[in-house]
């Protein structure tokens, strides 16, 4: 019998998660946001229920939460109370506070809780993660992630809740260059950052770029927008030996040694197939995942950056 696991949200993420499940083999049961949709999802060949308790009476006994970023906190508090283990999409929460409920209700209900930074599974990146200490000392990390959020596929993004500043925003919406960088070289003590918007008429932030120190000195720059023609998505490291470089977009990672001949390594590039290394290691137990208390650091970066952009000078990354 397959193991039954709840989907909350059915919308592009949560129908991607359903079908990485069932590549997992697992069975999702998808909950959506409205209850009318159930018979349409019945319809489409997927498990459907209009209630995660409904869900959770089945017997699943893991549940993906993967409706708007605002409703993270209170959807993943009732799947924890429900004594389900939790995948939070990223971010896990819209600010500190909310991610402080998650961890408190997964304290009190003993279940644990990850977040669905799913980069952690791609192919290139984990290959240029093992092709870091080549590099000797670094002393230098540019991260950018960058795209035209209007060409972006799916529902019409002035009302979806990227365009809401509550729960929205360049630097929520891709904060896995964030991720990235602290799950690589480690947490700051404080940030600069820098954040505008007014150029695609929505309420949240539609670009960012942030600068910090990692914890062994070398230089942290991230910068996020939703404003840039092609689209970019790429990690430089420099070091004492070389520079390594990944290039998300092209699936590829050059090394450029101080002396000898660069080299680049291509990788197939399969979103579908890291989504599903992803939620198979959920169904395993949850190694490779970001944890909840890494979700939450990097939601707690983020709320130190929408701060300094606002005072203009750096901020402390609060515990």
């Amino acid at each position: 019998m397959k193991t039954l696991v709840a989907v909350v949200g059915a919308g592009n993420f949560g129908l991607k998660h359903a079908a990485a499940l069932r590549a997992a083999g697992a069975e999702p049961v998808l909950v959506p946001a409205r209850r009318d949709r159930v018979v349409e999802l019945r319809a489409q060949g997927w498990e459907a229920e209009p209630s995660l308790a409904l869900a959770r009476a089945r017997g699943a006994r893991r549940c993906v939460i993967a409706t708007d970023t605002g409703r993270h906190a209170a959807d993943a508090a009732l799947a924890l109370r429900l004594g389900m283990d939790a995948l939070i999409e990223k971010p896990i929460a819209a600010d500190t506070a909310q991610a402080r409920l998650i961890a408190a209700a997964a304290r009190a209900a003993r279940r644990k809780a990850y977040t669905a930074y799913v980069l952690r599974f791609d192919a290139s990146l984990l290959a240029f993660r093992r092709l870091l200490p080549r590099l000797g000392a670094v002393h230098g990390i540019d991260s950018q992630c960058r795209a035209y959020l209007p060409d972006w596929p799916g529902r019409d993004w002035r009302r979806s809740y990227r365009a809401r500043a509550a729960e929205g925003g360049a630097l929520r919406d891709l904060s896995h260059e964030v991720d990235c960088a602290l799950w690589l070289f480690g947490a700051p003590k404080s940030v600069f950052s820098v954040m505008t918007r007014g150029r695609l008429g929505i309420a949240s932030d539609e670009s960012a770029d942030l600068l910090w120190r990692a914890p062994n000195g070398a230089t942290v720059s991230v910068g996020v927008d939703y404003l840039t023609r092609p689209a970019r998505r790429a990690l430089s490291v420099r070091g004492e030996r070389g520079t390594l470089e990944w290039n998300g977009i092209a699936s590829t990672v050059t090394l450029r040694p101080a002396r000898g001949r660069a080299r680049t390594w291509i990788f197939p590039c399969d979103p579908m197939a890291r989504l599903t290394a992803q939620d198979r290691a959920f169904l395993r137990g949850g190694r490779g995942l970001a944890t909840l208390a890494e979700g939450a650091r990097v939601v707690t970066l983020i709320d130190s950056a929408r701060r300094s952009s606002k005072t203009e000078r750096a901020e402390k990354v609060r515990a």
